[in-house]
C-alpha cells in the first residue's frame, strides 16, 4: 500500500486511524470489529485504514510496531497518538473522544504539530493566544515556557517549580529553570569559569542560541569533565528545550555528545 497518500495525505483533511493487524493475532481479531464498528456508526470522524504487518512488514518496521494489535491516529500527516493492545468497544471511543471530540485538545495538538515548520517567535505568539483562550491549560503553558526560552521572553519559573516530580514534565521543567538560572547568574564561580562558557552565558542573554550551544560545545571539547558536570547539565537542558527538529539539535547534537565522550 503507499502509506503517503492512504494515511498521511488523507490525514490532512480527515483523520486517519490505522489497525496494524495480522491474521495469526487472537486480540486483533477482537479488536478489529470494533473499530469497524465505531467507524460505522459515524459517531467519529475519521478514516479506518487496516494494515496487515505480514503484508506490509516495511511499513510496520517504520512505524515501530513491535506488538500487535497496535493502532495509531494520524492528523494533518502527523501521529498525535497510539494504544497497543485489544480494548473494549467503551475504551476505544473514550479515546477516540479525547483525541477527536475536544476541539482545546485538537487546536493544542495542531499547534505543538506545526512547531518544526514555525519560527520561535510564531510558535510563541500561537501558545500565547490559546492560554487567552484556554487559560487553564496545563501542557499549553508548559510548552509557553519551551518557547519563552527558544525566543529570549520571560520564563516563568514558579509555575515551573510548582510541577511535581510525578508530572510527565518535570524533567523539562527543571531543564528550564536550570537555563533560567544560567542566564541570569552573574559572575561565574571560578570552577565554572571559562573564556567560551562566560561566551555562551552572554550569547544566551542575548538569545543567540547557536552562538550558545557552540560555545558550550568548545568548552567540553577543551576540558573534559568541566564544572564538575555543568557542561553537560546545560547542553542537556538546552537540548531538552528545543524541539527534536529543531535545525540547532539537528547541527550540534551529536557534536555534544562527542563532547562528553
Amino acid at each position: 500500500m503507499d502509506f503517503q497518500s492512504e494515511v498521511l495525505d488523507r490525514s490532512v483533511n480527515t483523520p486517519v486511524l490505522v489497525d496494524f493487524w495480522a491474521e495469526w493475532c487472537g486480540p486483533c481479531r477482537v479488536l478489529t470489529p470494533v473499530l469497524e464498528q465505531i467507524e460505522a456508526e459515524s459517531n467519529y470522524d475519521f478514516k479506518l485504514v487496516k494494515i496487515n504487518t505480514e503484508e506490509e512488514p516495511n511499513i510496520a518496521l517504520e512505524h515501530s510496531i513491535r506488538s500487535i494489535p497496535n493502532v495509531k491516529l494520524f492528523i494533518k500527516g502527523n501521529e498525535v497518538a497510539s494504544f497497543a493492545g485489544a480494548m473494549s468497544k467503551t475504551a476505544v471511543e473514550n479515546w477516540l473522544e479525547t483525541h477527536l471530540q475536544n476541539p482545546q485538545r485538537n487546536k493544542l495538538e495542531s499547534i505543538l504539530i506545526s512547531e518544526t515548520d514555525t519560527d520561535a517567535k510564531h510558535f510563541y505568539d500561537q501558545l500565547d493566544d490559546f492560554l487567552k483562550e484556554f487559560p487553564d491549560d496545563f501542557e499549553a503553558k508548559v510548552h509557553l515556557q519551551r518557547a519563552a526560552f527558544a525566543t529570549g521572553s520571560k520564563i516563568d519559573t514558579e509555575f515551573l517549580k510548582s510541577i511535581t516530580m510525578d508530572n510527565p514534565y518535570y524533567l523539562l521543567s527543571q531543564n528550564l529553570i536550570l537555563l533560567d538560572s544560567f542566564i541570569k547568574m552573574g559572575k561565574l564561580p571560578d570552577r565554572f569559569s571559562h573564556s567560551d562558557i562566560e561566551k555562551a552565558q552572554q550569547a544566551l542573554r542575548e538569545n543567540d542560541l547557536e552562538t550558545f550551544i557552540s560555545n558550550l560545545v568548545k568548552t567540553l571539547l577543551a576540558n573534559p569533565g568541566y564544572g564538575n558536570e555543568y557542561g553537560r547539565k546545560l547542553g542537556v537542558a538546552f537540548f531538552c528545550a528545543l524541539n527534536p527538529g529543531h535545525i540547532l539539535v539537528k547541527k550540534f547534537r551529536k557534536l555534544f555528545d562527542m563532547a562528553l565522550y
